[in-house]
């Protein structure tokens, strides 16, 4: 029987490659926008959490939202395709466009 050893380079391309698979599992849970300046931060911070929660020693549980009223302004604020808040131009340009259509649907000549 033919054993086929892994040079040491393929061990290394293993490990590498499960890497690689942990660093796109939290690049899968990132936000689409984020601060370019604090983004290395953010992973340094993510890293030290995971290795706190595997020694058992991050014993609280975050809070969805720090604070209510900024939560509740937020949930009220008009949102555009993937979830980022509207300018005000873009409301302005909807109210307008839903102007437009309730004005052209409404009209009071008799048939």
């Amino acid at each position: 029987q033919q054993q086929m050893e892994q040079p040491p380079h393929a061990v290394q391309e293993e490990t590498r490659q499960s890497s690689q698979q942990d660093e796109q599992d939290v690049i899968d849970e990132e936000p689409l926008y984020v601060n370019a300046k604090q983004y290395h931060r953010i992973l340094k911070r993510r890293v030290a959490r995971a290795r706190l929660e595997e020694v058992g020693r991050l014993f609280r549980q975050r809070k969805p939202y720090l604070h209510e009223s900024r939560h509740r302004h937020a949930m009220r604020r008009p949102r555009g395709p993937g979830g980022r808040f509207l300018t005000a131009e873009e409301i302005a340009q909807q109210k307008q466009a839903a102007a437009g259509g309730e004005e052209a649907g409404h009209s009071d000549a008799p048939d």
